[in-house]
Protein backbone atom coordinates (compact mmCIF):
# COMPACT_ATOMS: atom_id res chain seq x y z
CA UNK A 1 0.00 0.00 0.00
CA UNK A 2 1.12 3.73 -0.47
CA UNK A 3 0.31 6.64 1.18
CA UNK A 4 -0.35 9.82 0.47
CA UNK A 5 -0.18 12.74 3.44
CA UNK A 6 -1.06 16.38 3.25
CA UNK A 7 -0.28 19.07 6.10
CA UNK A 8 -2.28 22.53 6.00
CA UNK A 9 -2.19 25.66 7.99
CA UNK A 10 -5.18 27.79 6.90
CA UNK A 11 -6.38 31.54 8.22
CA UNK A 12 -7.52 32.13 11.77
CA UNK A 13 -10.85 31.54 11.82
CA UNK A 14 -11.43 29.58 9.00
CA UNK A 15 -10.89 25.92 9.37
CA UNK A 16 -14.40 25.05 10.56
CA UNK A 17 -16.22 26.32 7.32
CA UNK A 18 -13.47 24.71 5.10
CA UNK A 19 -14.14 21.26 6.79
CA UNK A 20 -17.70 21.61 6.08
CA UNK A 21 -17.07 22.58 2.70
CA UNK A 22 -14.51 19.43 1.92
CA UNK A 23 -16.65 16.89 4.06
CA UNK A 24 -19.41 17.94 1.58
CA UNK A 25 -17.88 18.47 -1.45
CA UNK A 26 -14.39 16.16 -1.42
CA UNK A 27 -15.43 12.92 1.01
CA UNK A 28 -17.87 12.01 -1.87
CA UNK A 29 -15.41 12.27 -4.38
CA UNK A 30 -12.98 10.99 -2.41
CA UNK A 31 -14.96 7.78 -1.95
CA UNK A 32 -15.38 7.46 -5.69
CA UNK A 33 -11.65 7.14 -6.23
CA UNK A 34 -10.13 4.02 -7.47
CA UNK A 35 -7.64 2.35 -4.68
CA UNK A 36 -8.54 4.10 -1.78
CA UNK A 37 -8.19 1.67 1.16
CA UNK A 38 -8.43 4.86 4.12
CA UNK A 39 -8.48 8.70 3.79
CA UNK A 40 -8.44 10.44 7.53
CA UNK A 41 -8.38 14.00 8.08
CA UNK A 42 -7.67 14.87 11.37
CA UNK A 43 -7.83 18.33 13.40
CA UNK A 44 -4.23 19.11 14.88
CA UNK A 45 -5.30 22.97 15.70
CA UNK A 46 -7.20 25.79 15.90
CA UNK A 47 -6.05 26.58 12.24
CA UNK A 48 -4.23 23.09 10.77
CA UNK A 49 -5.17 19.60 9.66
CA UNK A 50 -3.57 16.58 8.67
CA UNK A 51 -4.75 14.11 5.63
CA UNK A 52 -3.82 10.88 5.50
CA UNK A 53 -4.72 8.97 2.38
CA UNK A 54 -4.01 5.11 1.61
CA UNK A 55 -3.82 3.78 -1.97
CA UNK A 56 -3.66 0.09 -3.50
CA UNK A 57 -1.02 1.81 -5.67
CA UNK A 58 1.83 4.72 -6.39
CA UNK A 59 -0.10 5.79 -9.41
CA UNK A 60 -3.04 6.45 -7.61
CA UNK A 61 -2.05 7.95 -4.51
CA UNK A 62 0.12 10.48 -6.94
CA UNK A 63 -3.40 10.77 -8.45
CA UNK A 64 -4.79 11.66 -4.94
CA UNK A 65 -1.95 14.15 -4.77
CA UNK A 66 -3.32 16.12 -7.39
CA UNK A 67 -6.96 15.77 -6.73
CA UNK A 68 -6.57 16.83 -3.27
CA UNK A 69 -4.50 19.63 -3.17
CA UNK A 70 -6.02 20.66 -6.45
CA UNK A 71 -9.31 20.73 -4.94
CA UNK A 72 -7.94 23.01 -1.89
CA UNK A 73 -6.55 24.67 -4.35
CA UNK A 74 -9.82 25.40 -6.12
CA UNK A 75 -12.25 26.01 -3.19
CA UNK A 76 -9.98 26.72 0.00
CA UNK A 77 -7.47 29.01 -1.98
CA UNK A 78 -8.09 32.74 -0.11
CA UNK A 79 -7.75 30.69 3.22
CA UNK A 80 -4.40 28.38 2.62
CA UNK A 81 -1.63 29.80 4.44
CA UNK A 82 0.27 26.19 3.64
CA UNK A 83 0.05 23.22 1.75
CA UNK A 84 2.31 20.28 2.09
CA UNK A 85 2.47 16.83 0.42
CA UNK A 86 4.14 13.84 0.82
CA UNK A 87 4.06 10.61 -0.60
CA UNK A 88 5.16 7.16 0.30
CA UNK A 89 5.55 3.14 0.80
CA UNK A 90 3.73 1.99 4.05
CA UNK A 91 6.14 0.00 5.89
CA UNK A 92 3.69 -1.48 9.10
CA UNK A 93 -0.19 -1.01 9.13
CA UNK A 94 -1.68 -2.54 12.54
CA UNK A 95 -4.54 -2.69 14.37
CA UNK A 96 -8.52 -1.86 13.56
CA UNK A 97 -9.65 -2.12 10.28
CA UNK A 98 -13.52 -2.52 10.46
CA UNK A 99 -15.31 0.56 8.53
CA UNK A 100 -17.44 1.04 11.53
CA UNK A 101 -14.66 1.08 14.33
CA UNK A 102 -12.50 4.54 13.17
CA UNK A 103 -10.65 6.23 15.84
CA UNK A 104 -11.55 9.55 17.13
CA UNK A 105 -8.67 10.84 18.46
CA UNK A 106 -4.93 10.65 16.59
CA UNK A 107 -1.35 11.69 16.35
CA UNK A 108 0.75 12.50 13.44
CA UNK A 109 4.57 11.89 13.94
CA UNK A 110 6.95 13.35 11.28
CA UNK A 111 10.51 11.49 11.58
CA UNK A 112 13.58 12.78 9.90
CA UNK A 113 15.96 9.72 10.26
CA UNK A 114 19.98 10.47 10.58
CA UNK A 115 22.34 9.49 8.07
CA UNK A 116 22.43 5.51 8.25
CA UNK A 117 19.59 4.90 10.33
CA UNK A 118 18.18 1.31 10.03
CA UNK A 119 15.05 0.20 8.64
CA UNK A 120 13.32 -0.25 12.37
CA UNK A 121 9.82 -1.85 10.32
CA UNK A 122 10.33 -5.26 11.74
CA UNK A 123 11.27 -4.16 15.55
CA UNK A 124 8.15 -2.05 15.35
CA UNK A 125 5.74 -5.11 14.07
CA UNK A 126 7.24 -7.45 16.84
CA UNK A 127 8.37 -5.50 19.64
CA UNK A 128 6.91 -1.95 19.76
CA UNK A 129 3.07 -3.04 18.50
CA UNK A 130 2.43 -6.04 20.96
CA UNK A 131 2.88 -2.64 23.50
CA UNK A 132 0.16 -0.60 21.60
CA UNK A 133 -2.30 -3.99 22.02
CA UNK A 134 -1.98 -3.27 25.62
CA UNK A 135 -3.10 -0.47 25.65
CA UNK A 136 -6.76 0.15 26.79
CA UNK A 137 -8.57 2.10 23.64
CA UNK A 138 -5.92 1.70 20.96
CA UNK A 139 -7.52 1.58 17.93
CA UNK A 140 -4.72 1.89 14.72
CA UNK A 141 -1.39 2.25 13.83
CA UNK A 142 0.14 3.03 10.30
CA UNK A 143 3.89 3.73 9.76
CA UNK A 144 5.08 4.83 5.74
CA UNK A 145 8.60 5.83 4.37
CA UNK A 146 8.04 8.91 2.47
CA UNK A 147 9.98 9.38 -1.27
CA UNK A 148 12.17 12.17 0.76
CA UNK A 149 13.32 10.06 3.61
CA UNK A 150 10.70 11.18 6.04
CA UNK A 151 8.92 8.85 7.76
CA UNK A 152 5.21 9.57 9.00
CA UNK A 153 3.41 7.56 11.68
CA UNK A 154 -0.75 7.68 12.83
CA UNK A 155 -1.38 6.13 15.86
CA UNK A 156 -5.32 6.30 16.34
CA UNK A 157 -7.25 6.12 19.93
CA UNK A 158 -10.52 5.60 21.14
CA UNK A 159 -10.14 9.22 22.90
CA UNK A 160 -7.21 11.94 23.65
CA UNK A 161 -7.66 10.46 27.26
CA UNK A 162 -6.84 6.69 26.26
CA UNK A 163 -4.06 8.16 23.80
CA UNK A 164 -2.56 10.62 27.29
CA UNK A 165 -2.84 7.12 29.58
CA UNK A 166 -0.61 4.92 26.97
CA UNK A 167 1.81 7.47 26.27
CA UNK A 168 3.68 6.89 29.27
CA UNK A 169 4.70 3.16 28.27
CA UNK A 170 4.62 3.49 24.16
CA UNK A 171 7.01 6.90 24.55
CA UNK A 172 9.57 4.82 26.80
CA UNK A 173 9.78 2.48 23.95
CA UNK A 174 10.24 5.19 21.11
CA UNK A 175 12.89 6.96 23.35
CA UNK A 176 15.09 3.95 23.62
CA UNK A 177 14.20 2.08 20.38
CA UNK A 178 13.31 4.99 17.52
CA UNK A 179 14.48 8.46 18.96
CA UNK A 180 18.44 7.57 19.05
CA UNK A 181 18.03 6.94 15.02
CA UNK A 182 15.83 10.60 14.21
CA UNK A 183 17.68 14.34 13.68
CA UNK A 184 13.91 15.60 13.83
CA UNK A 185 10.41 14.63 15.13
CA UNK A 186 7.37 17.09 14.59
CA UNK A 187 4.26 15.74 16.71
CA UNK A 188 0.80 16.67 15.59
CA UNK A 189 -2.20 15.69 17.09
CA UNK A 190 -6.25 16.16 17.13
CA UNK A 191 -9.41 15.10 16.81
CA UNK A 192 -10.15 12.94 13.94
CA UNK A 193 -12.57 14.93 11.76
CA UNK A 194 -13.58 11.96 9.47
CA UNK A 195 -12.27 8.53 8.28
CA UNK A 196 -13.68 6.54 5.50
CA UNK A 197 -12.19 2.72 5.37
CA UNK A 198 -12.86 0.27 2.31
CA UNK A 199 -11.65 -3.37 2.12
Amino acid sequence: MHARVGLYQVKPGTLDASLAKARAELLPKMREQEGLRRYTVVTTGPDSFVSLSGWDTRAQAEQAEKTLSGWVKENMGPSVVSMEGHIGEVAVMHGQTAPDKTAKYATVRISTPKAGAPDLAEKIRTEFMPIWDRQPGFNSFTSAQMDDGTRIAFGGWDSKETYEQAQPEISKWGEANVAPHMSDVKLHQGDVAWTVRKG
